[in-house]
This record gives structure tokens, C-alpha cells and sequence, in this order.
């Protein structure tokens, strides 16, 4: 038994405890302050994903066991509902596939002692420059992204060609190749807020802007256009329940459910979320999706704009 500090390093002591351990066997992962026996030791169950949970089962072990300390003398204290969260939705997971959820589950156990945290006295200055370097973090994240090459804010062309080059959102895949093969037995829901993927619906209040699928970081969402008409489309399969499309939405025309059928998370194929045809505004002359008797989103709402300023000054002369 050895710790490991990354998701990828406890993996891999995961994977060789699998390997030393008998099928149909218990595996017993502990968090490293676990006063307990264990065929795996992390230095903090949070360091586990969905992926890390359903592969050890898919290959045979017949149930999970992890070991947990109080996580409130834990300097990582912060982590335990992130524990909680990830062996909720892999349990999910698993009664879809018809194997009890109950096969992944807790047991409490001492903190060694030689672990337990030591009060330490904070000084004034050093809140201060903690408080100072979150700050100064902050605002170097709000900084505008600047070309090494022209030294200017990159370009819309610029970012989107960025956003298609960026790296496979590799938690969801794992995940994706944990569950790879299994076939569901039964439907199963759960809380939309905690499932491994989203159901989503979009209204006609939609207006094309296309920010949900180019913030949508597995490419769950993605635009189909062409000089006639636009589509959004999704698939499910891809949805890592992020909601960042949902919070990024300035019309909200894009909804995520309330609750959700996580057999979705098999769904490769993609599905029409919204569709319209394209015109061109009568009053700015520029293209844009949906019929609003032939006046763009923008003018409409400059137009109830002044409908309103005009209807408020009639007033005040009346009075």
C-alpha cells in the first residue's frame, strides 16, 4: 500500500489493489488518516471519481468498501460532500446496470492519531496577505486573454479556433470507458443537480447567440447552420451536468429539468434541441433566427424601448 496525491496516481493504486484482489472479493479504499486496513490508501477519498468506483466492479470486485475518519478534524474538510456526491451518482449508475447501489459504501472508522490536526494559531498579518493573494488571483483571472504574437485581445475567430483545439474533457471519458459495454436493465432517475448528465430543453426565445455551445466543454451542445436555417443539437452521452450552458444563457431560452433519467448518459446519438429558420431585419438588416414579424431580437426590444419612453412622457404631459 503506497498514498498517491493525483486523480491519475490513484487510479493506478486502485487498478493494482484490483489486480492483487481476488473476484468477487471486497476492495477496501481508505482515505490515509484511516486508523484501518485497507487494499488501497489515498491521502482523500475526494481524489475518487465515478470512473474510479465502477471500474474496479465492471472487472469483478463485488462490492466497495471505503474507510472514513471524521472528516471534520480533516484540514481537507471541505471535500467530504464531494465524496459523498461522486459515490451517490456512481451508485446510481449501477442500478442501472442492475447491480445494487449499496455495492459502493461507507464505513466510519478512528483517525490515527499521529494524523490528528494540531491547532495553529493564525497571526493578523498572515490573514491579511491570504486574504491579499486570493484578491490579486481574482483579478489576474478576469484579465481578457491577450496574443503572444500581436500582443492584442485574440480575436472571435481566434478563441473559437482555441476552443475546438482544446484537450478531451478527461474525467467524463474515463467515465464513459468505465461503463463502456454494459447494458442497462432498468430506468432509473435521480435529482437532476446531481446527476452525471443533464436533460435539456430549449424555448423559442432562443436567438442563436451560440454561447451554450461554444461554453459547453465536452461538446455536449453543438451548433448546425447553414445560410437558411440553425439548429442546436445534443448529446446526451457527452453531458457532464456542468449547467454552465444554463447560467450562460442571457434569454433563458436553454433549461435543464428537474430531475433526470440517467440512462440518457447511454445516448450517443444526437438530438435537436432547438431549430429555426433564418431571416433577415427589416429595420438593421442583419440575420438573425426565429420570426419576429421580420425584426431581430435587438431592434425588437429597442423598439418596446421607445414605445415605453414615448408612452411615459404622454403621461406626464396628461398630468
Amino acid at each position: 500500500m503506497c498514498a498517491t496525491g493525483s486523480i491519475e496516481q490513484a487510479g493506478g493504486l486502485i487498478s493494482a489493489a484490483v489486480a492483487s484482489t481476488k473476484k468477487s472479493a471486497l476492495l477496501r479504499i481508505a482515505c490515509r488518516r484511516a486508523e484501518a486496513a485497507a487494499d488501497a490508501v489515498l491521502p482523500c477519498l475526494a481524489k475518487l471519481t465515478e470512473a474510479l468506483l465502477l471500474a474496479p466492479i465492471k472487472q469483478g470486485i463485488s462490492a466497495i468498501e471505503l474507510l472514513c475518519p471524521p472528516c471534520s478534524a480533516c484540514d481537507w474538510r471541505r471535500s467530504a460532500s464531494l465524496i459523498v456526491e461522486t459515490v451517490g451518482r456512481a451508485q446510481k449508475v449501477l442500478e442501472m446496470f442492475g447491480i445494487p447501489g449499496d455495492s459502493i459504501g461507507f464505513s466510519y472508522t478512528k483517525i490515527k492519531e499521529a494524523d490528528a490536526p494540531q491547532e495553529k494559531p493564525i497571526s493578523r498579518r498572515d490573514l491579511l496577505r491570504e486574504l491579499g493573494a486570493r484578491t490579486l488571483q481574482a483579478a489576474v483571472d478576469k484579465i481578457p486573454v491577450i496574443s503572444e504574437q500581436s500582443g492584442e485581445i485574440a480575436s472571435d475567430e481566434e478563441y473559437q479556433k482555441n476552443l475546438r483545439e482544446r484537450a478531451p474533457y478527461e474525467k467524463r471519458f474515463q467515465l464513459l470507458k468505465s461503463i463502456d459495454g454494459l447494458k442497462s436493465v432498468q430506468v432509473v432517475s435521480m435529482t437532476g443537480a446531481g446527476a452525471p448528465v443533464a436533460d435539456l430543453s430549449v424555448t423559442e426565445q432562443c436567438t442563436g447567440c451560440k454561447t451554450c455551445a461554444t461554453l459547453c466543454p465536452t461538446g455536449a451542445i453543438r451548433v448546425d447552420e447553414n445560410d437558411f436555417s440553425f439548429s442546436l443539437k445534443f448529446t446526451p452521452r457527452l453531458c457532464s451536468n456542468c449547467r454552465l450552458c444554463n447560467d450562460v444563457c442571457r434569454r433563458g431560452a436553454l433549461r435543464i429539468k428537474k430531475d433526470v433519467v440517467i440512462n440518457r448518459l447511454l445516448e450517443n446519438e444526437e438530438s435537436i434541441l432547438f431549430k429555426s429558420e433564418k431571416g433577415r431585419c427589416r429595420i438593421c438588416g442583419l440575420d438573425f433566427i426565429a420570426n419576429l414579424n421580420g425584426v431581430c431580437p435587438l431592434c425588437a426590444g429597442r423598439i418596446k424601448k421607445q414605445q415605453k419612453l414615448v408612452r411615459n412622457l404622454t403621461l406626464a404631459e396628461i398630468q
